[in-house]
């Protein structure tokens, strides 16, 4: 589990500093790998990691880079929940969806922090705390998701991973 929380935050780090802007061509499996692929395979685990009943029914991909049989899966199973044609192949379209995985998981992740520490019985205890909805998991997200993940009896580790989503979908949000 660490190795996999370590991989999303390397990935998401290394995708949100060097990330497309637009996507250059087709993606197809067993053809491509490097920063393209592994920027898919980021983008798909920010994906399931806040849509949890993907995460316990797929689980998550390892960010090598790797245009493999499990990328190519998960590719499908995005391609038919965001009604695409599910061919398995990152192209212009399914690219345009992707791209904004890591800005949805962020402002999901803010979202969900701002509601955990706007609860009653924390008072204004924590108000010092609530983000700025901004679409950066700069230093603020990731000081409040440690201090939430302290209050919800979680590792501090200020990533909201699979682990942290868990306890956010079953507490809150279901």
């Amino acid at each position: 589990m660490k190795k996999i929380l370590h991989t999303l935050l390397v990935a998401a780090v290394m995708v949100f500093t060097m990330g497309l802007s637009a996507f250059p061509q087709t993606i197809q499996a067993a053809t491509w790998n490097g920063i393209d692929v592994a920027t898919i395979q980021t983008r798909l685990n920010n994906w399931a990691t806040y849509n949890q009943s993907i995460a316990e029914n797929y689980g998550y991909l390892v960010v090598d880079g790797s245009y493999g049989t499990k990328t190519m899966e998960m590719v499908k199973v995005y391609q038919i929940v965001h009604e695409l044609t599910p061919d398995g192949n990152v192209g212009p379209k399914t690219w345009s969806y992707l791209q904004n995985e890591y800005y949805a998981y962020v402002w999901e992740t803010q979202n969900a922090v701002n509601q955990i520490l706007s609860q009653k019985q924390y008072g204004n205890k924590y108000a010092s705390y609530i983000l700025v909805k901004d679409g950066s998991y700069g230093p603020a997200t990731i000081t409040s998701v440690k201090l939430v993940q302290q209050l919800l009896g979680l590792t501090a580790d200020g990533i909201a991973g699979p682990q942290t989503w868990k306890v956010f979908s079953d507490r809150f949000f279901l």
